[in-house]
This record gives structure tokens, C-alpha cells and sequence, in this order.
């Protein structure tokens, strides 16, 4: 693969568009309840028990001197990793992982506000299309908000235990309607029991996404970037999996549908459809899915082999399965999918 820039995790808060350096990211998933803790930084409201791990948890619209806000079952948490330490971010919504040229980003307005107690956490400011993305240091961040993480001394609740042992959460969360109350607290109690001890050395990431109701995983290190489906221009006489030519800033990007290939059954894609662009040795393409729901971090032993009738039937297109949420994905060979002769052709 040729060498690039890193690919930034692009995320909404209170309106505005951040973006952090994608390969510090351990995982995104939905915000769960927070459990305040004492001598925290003012920004970090609270830790969270990731599998067996206290976590602190920042609020970006504390750490930039905004009031919080109400915290809504759509937020989500990113996890950074810096050397094993880890930090979790609450935002809004994870929008894109893209690859964002270094001729694209200016350096940070105001240099010469030196007053800031820190160093400023806004290094950079990129224009990508209409929108203007603050670009994060990921390492003050966790300068700032972690540096204490330590493991858990709670034992993992299991069956028949009472919920009321807990701690109380944060007092965010106690102005909740009780659906979304017991919703925070059974997303808290699934991160304490979710998988097994972590292994980082040889881990993986992957973004999951959503192709015709089933979750797949494609590696991190071949994602240039996430976009929409913008600007498309079908092509007569292709293959099914080609639906067409897309305009991407300037450059013509072949929009691929995987689900033929996947031995899966056809369909439309709906507003929300995304692209996953992947680079491969030179070969660049675009990857047509329903949705695009995190990026996960996975230790070659989550990854189990194929079952010999899924073999069968996608061949050399997937590189194993490993679980997610309740369910299972399939890791997807994206290497091998765009050497394919077929798809190399674009349809010629």
C-alpha cells in the first residue's frame, strides 16, 4: 500500500465539526451512564468500567468552557489510546474517518494567546468542502483529561446481583426521563461484561458497517476516508457490483456494491447510504453501505474462520468473523476484493 497521511476521525459537537487523528482511536459506541468520581479534572465528569478498565470520560463542552448540555441517548463515546492509557470523549454523533491533505489545514486562529492555562487543544483548522473542522491534539487531550485510568476494583455484575450496588451516576443524568435512565445504565452494565481481557499488541481496527441488515468489518489501515453518495453518474453495460462513477472533490472515484460479490441479495440504497473509499496498492475505490456504525478494535483472537458454507459461498472476499454487539461481522479482504480482476476492470 502507498504511503499517505493519517485518516482523521471527523465528529459533531454543540454545531461544530472536531477531528481527531483516527489511529489513536480505540473504539466508538453509544453513551452509557457515567459514574462521577472525586478529584477529577473539571472537564472529565466521570469514569466508565470498559471491560474491567475505569476509563475517564471527558465533556468537550466543559473542557471549552461551555455549559453541559442535556446528555441524549444518540450521544456516543470515543476512546482514545495513547500508549495504553485511555480517555473517552463524549460527542454528539461520529460522523466520517477521512483523509484530510496537509494542504488543507491552517494552523490555529488566535497563536498569540498565550493566557490559556494549557496549551491550546484546537492545533489546526481544515476546510473540507462548506465545513471548517478544528483539528484536536489528541496528546494534550489525554495530558488533560486522562492519566489516572486504572483497573477497576468492581467486581463485573453477574446474574442475580442487585442494580441497586451501583454507584449513582452522574447527577446528568439523574434529570432523565426513567426510559432513558434504565437505557444509560443497561448500556453500562454491557460494557462491564462485554468480551474478554484486552490484548493490544497485534491489534486491529476495523470501521463496521451496515451492508443489506448484516455488519462487516473493513481494516482501518485501507479507509482513505467515509463520505455520502454524492454527484453519481451510473455506467451502461457494467457488472452488477458497479454502480457507477462518483464525483469526488474533483476526482472520478468508481462506486462499487459489494452484496453480489457476498453472495447476498440485491437492493437500494436509502438516504442515509455512505461510501467507504479504500486504497489498495494504487487501486482506489469507493464502497457502497447502509451505514457506517463505529470503528472497534479487534486482537487477532477475536477473529475466528470462516464456516465452510460461508467459504463456499464468498470465497477469498472475507478474512474471518468476529462478534459484535449480540451478533457476529465478517472481516472483508478488502486487499484481495479490489485486485479482483472483475473489479479491477471497472466494468471494461
Amino acid at each position: 500500500m502507498e504511503d499517505r497521511d493519517n485518516p482523521f476521525l471527523v465528529f459533531e459537537n454543540s454545531a461544530s465539526l472536531f477531528a481527531v487523528d483516527a489511529l489513536y482511536v480505540r473504539e466508538t459506541f453509544s453513551l452509557p451512564e457515567i459514574t462521577p468520581l472525586e478529584e477529577t479534572p473539571p472537564c472529565v465528569v466521570g469514569v466508565i468500567n470498559l471491560r474491567g478498565r475505569i476509563v475517564p470520560v471527558m465533556d468537550l463542552n466543559l473542557l471549552f468552557g461551555r455549559a453541559p448540555g442535556k446528555y441524549r441517548l444518540s450521544d456516543c463515546v470515543i476512546v482514545l489510546d495513547l500508549n495504553g492509557e485511555r480517555l473517552g470523549i463524549i460527542v454528539n454523533e461520529a460522523r466520517d474517518v477521512m483523509l484530510i491533505p496537509a494542504e488543507d489545514m491552517d494552523p490555529a486562529p488566535f497563536p498569540g494567546m498565550h493566557d490559556l492555562p494549557h496549551p491550546p487543544f484546537v492545533v489546526a483548522e481544515a476546510r473540507v468542502g462548506e465545513d471548517i473542522i478544528m483539528i484536536l491534539d489528541h496528546e494534550r487531550l489525554m495530558a488533560h483529561g486522562g492519566g489516572f485510568e486504572r483497573p477497576s476494583e468492581e467486581p463485573e455484575m453477574g446474574e442475580g446481583e442487585s442494580e441497586s450496588s451501583f454507584t449513582p451516576p452522574h447527577p446528568l443524568f439523574c434529570a432523565l426521563e426513567p426510559a432513558e435512565k434504565a437505557e444509560f445504565h443497561r448500556r453500562a452494565a454491557l460494557l462491564m461484561l462485554k468480551g474478554e481481557d484486552e490484548t493490544p499488541l497485534g491489534s486491529r481496527q476495523v470501521a463496521v458497517i451496515d451492508l443489506g441488515g448484516e455488519y462487516f468489518g473493513i481494516g482501518l489501515e485501507s479507509v482513505r476516508e467515509f463520505t455520502r453518495i454524492t454527484n453519481l453518474t451510473p455506467l451502461p453495460n457494467c457488472p452488477e457490483h458497479v454502480v457507477g462513477n462518483m464525483n469526488l472533490r474533483g476526482s472520478i472515484l468508481t462506486l462499487l456494491d459489494l452484496r453480489a460479490l457476498l453472495e447476498m441479495l440485491p437492493g437500494r440504497f436509502g438516504r442515509s447510504a455512505r461510501v467507504v473509499v479504500v486504497s489498495v496498492e494504487g487501486i482506489t475505490a469507493g464502497i457502497a453501505v447502509d451505514e457506517i456504525h463505529d470503528i472497534a478494535s479487534l486482537s487477532p483472537s477475536d477473529i475466528a474462520p470462516l464456516p465452510a458454507s460461508a467459504r463456499q459461498a464468498i470465497g477469498n472476499t472475507a478474512q474471518g468473523t468476529a462478534r459484535y454487539g449480540d451478533g457476529a461481522m465478517t472481516i472483508l479482504d478488502i486487499d484481495e476484493i479490489l485486485r479482483k480482476e472483475s473489479l479491477n476492470a471497472g466494468g471494461e
